[in-house]
């Protein structure tokens, strides 16, 4: 009796043992070892969209939310779309942060046609266009269409949203701020 006794003893020990193993490695784990890229990417846009000049931002944060509003614009009307909207106010981050993010055909691209046109990216205010006709002849002073045709080709290879992603993984707790 005493000897199947110890042996319910330590098997309820042994049980209890792995349940607070089991239960302080959960508490362990965050978000990080369990969010897919699609959930990544929609944290990615919401930080974009919640974007607000007032707040502080990590310097990894300023690079999703730069490149999100670039990658965005680009793909909704092209380079003078951004250039022309709101967004135009991270054109100075756009070539550090591709290097950053590790976007390097899409750095040379940038900073070609931003040299090549002798664009002032802290001065980009005469591309606002209160009307369509406005935008095009924007459009059509320098050679947007080029470049935002490079861009698409580009994006096959070295997709900056998927370059994003995997930047937010590397840099997840600069980028994800979880409450404790």
């Amino acid at each position: 009796m005493k000897s199947s006794m110890i042996w319910i003893i330590l098997i309820c020990i042994v049980v209890a043992i792995s349940i607070i193993i089991l239960f302080s490695k959960n508490e362990k784990s965050s978000s990080k070892d369990i969010l897919g890229d699609n959930e990544i990417n929609d944290f990615i846009i919401d930080l974009w969209i919640n974007y607000d000049s007032n707040n502080t931002y990590t310097k990894e944060q300023l690079v999703v939310i730069s490149l999100t509003a670039y990658d965005s614009e680009i793909n909704n009307g092209g380079l003078c779309q951004f250039f022309s909207n709101s967004s135009k106010e991270f054109a100075p981050n756009i070539s550090n942060s591709l290097e950053e993010i590790n976007a390097i055909k899409h750095k040379d691209l940038f900073d070609k046609f931003i040299k090549d046109n002798k664009i002032n990216l802290k001065e980009l205010d005469s591309y606002e266009s209160d009307n369509v006709e406005d935008f095009i002849d924007k459009y059509d002073d320098l050679p947007f269409e080029d470049f935002d045709r490079k861009y698409y080709e580009l994006e096959k290879e070295e997709s900056i949203t998927n370059l994003l992603i995997e930047y937010t993984k590397s840099n997840y707790n600069e980028i994800i701020k979880e409450e404790k």
